[in-house]
């Protein structure tokens, strides 16, 4: 056994390995002749390392741990992930099992699953923003579509693939259409269910980091009304190695 883990774990630690000696090489060669002033939205970010080093990405880790920012936002990322799994999951099976059930009702959902299976949550984002607003609503649904539609390709690609035979003595026996689903079917296709169920959870955590992208857009400063200056003159700036808002140049 543990040779057979070795076996799956090395090629990906060499492969994590060699790419972190990359960066550290490139990031310590190149920082100095990228720009250290670019746009973020609508504002000047100042003093950017486009490439920090390892040095500079310890001391914010150490910044974000120090302050507790990195707990508080695992944490609640993590409950979007879980809310999303939940609701992705359970839309899923019981789509599959309308599916199943009415084929005409399954012919209907396929162009829908077909679309939101090959478009990329990073399309999908500024549409679940248009229907549910910048909310948390639009983030959980969208962690929500990245897992249902894995799983519901999983759990009917797992019923495609139950072999006739089967069917034909389900039906000998005199079982109904239901009693062949739930007796013969669903234990059928369970393990590719959380095959592909194993695969969601993996990509919710992709489908969250964009999902977050909706309440990171722009920089958020003063308002006018707040004592500060009016927007578009500020500018984001990292002061004593963190960020920071101050009036624009």
């Amino acid at each position: 056994m543990g040779t057979a883990v070795r076996r799956r774990v090395a090629p990906g630690l060499t492969a994590f390995l060699a790419v972190a000696a990359l960066y550290g090489l490139i990031s310590g060669m190149a920082s100095p002749h990228l720009p250290r002033r670019v746009w973020m939205g609508a504002h000047y970010v100042e003093d950017v390392d486009l490439l920090p080093t390892y040095r500079t990405l310890a001391e914010e880790a150490w910044y974000l741990i120090r302050s507790g920012s990195l707990s508080t936002g695992t944490v609640v990322t993590a409950v979007r992930v879980l809310v999303g799994v939940a609701v992705g999951t359970s839309g899923a099976l019981v789509a599959a099992l309308v599916a199943l059930l009415e084929p005409p009702l399954g012919a209907l959902l396929g162009p829908w699953v077909g679309f939101f299976q090959f478009t990329s949550p990073l399309a999908l984002l500024p549409l679940y923003v248009l229907w549910f607003g910048a909310g948390e609503v639009a983030r959980v649904l969208l962690v929500a579509t990245v897992v249902g539609v894995t799983v519901f390709v999983g759990a009917l690609e797992g019923a495609s693939l139950l072999p006739a035979r089967y069917l034909e003595a389900a039906a000998v026996l005199g079982l109904s259409r239901r009693a062949i689903l739930r007796k013969v079917v669903v234990p059928y296709a369970t393990p590719y269910v959380l095959a592909s169920f194993r695969v969601a959870v993996a990509l919710a955590w992709t489908g969250v980091v964009v999902a977050e992208v909706i309440a990171s857009a722009e920089p958020r400063v003063p308002d006018h009304a707040g004592g500060g200056v009016p927007p578009g003159t500020h500018h984001a700036a990292r002061r004593g190695g963190h960020w920071a808002v101050g009036p624009g140049e």
